[in-house]
């Protein structure tokens, strides 16, 4: 997992380069708010979309796995808590990764959270157990940019 700030992205110099140019690109897209309202495709392997949702508790949330694709989730607006784990999970309980690469997950081992504010952004890598949407204090309307990036670009 890796965190950083869209308007301090000198501190995320150290992620593979195809990553550093995509937030570039989403950085200038939020700055001249030109947000897809559909699912939009930066290439053939990138893809993101806009989601305005509302967080929920923790105990309403599920852990998930991808398989293929890196998640980038950057917070527009609100507040955001997500779980996440660099030691993995025992149990996948809804597997679905060969339809849309996600699996649920079960008894995530170690388990830590991180919240974010506007601009933060989160990046999971395929594989790795995170738990998006959980609320800071109380359910409450947030505003993210998820960006899916298929792992075979980072080779």
């Amino acid at each position: 997992m890796h965190t950083g700030n869209l308007n301090n992205l000198i501190l995320s110099s150290q992620l593979h380069p195809a990553v550093k140019e995509i937030l570039n690109i989403v950085a200038d897209k939020v700055k001249n708010n030109d947000l897809p309202t559909e699912k939009l495709y930066l290439q053939e392997d990138v893809f993101l979309f806009t989601a305005e949702v509302v967080t929920e508790t923790l105990d309403m949330r599920r852990s998930e796995i991808h398989r293929d694709f890196m998640d980038i989730q950057i917070l527009l607006e609100g507040e955001e808590k997500f779980g996440y784990s660099c030691k993995g999970y025992e149990t996948i309980t809804d597997d679905q990764l060969d339809t849309n690469d996600v699996a649920f997950v079960d008894n995530v081992i170690d388990e830590k959270y991180v919240d974010l504010a506007a601009g933060d952004f989160a990046i999971f890598y395929p594989n790795q157990p995170h738990r998006p949407m959980i609320c800071v204090d109380t359910p409450k309307p947030i505003k993210k940019i998820i960006v899916k990036v298929n792992k075979k670009i980072l080779s």
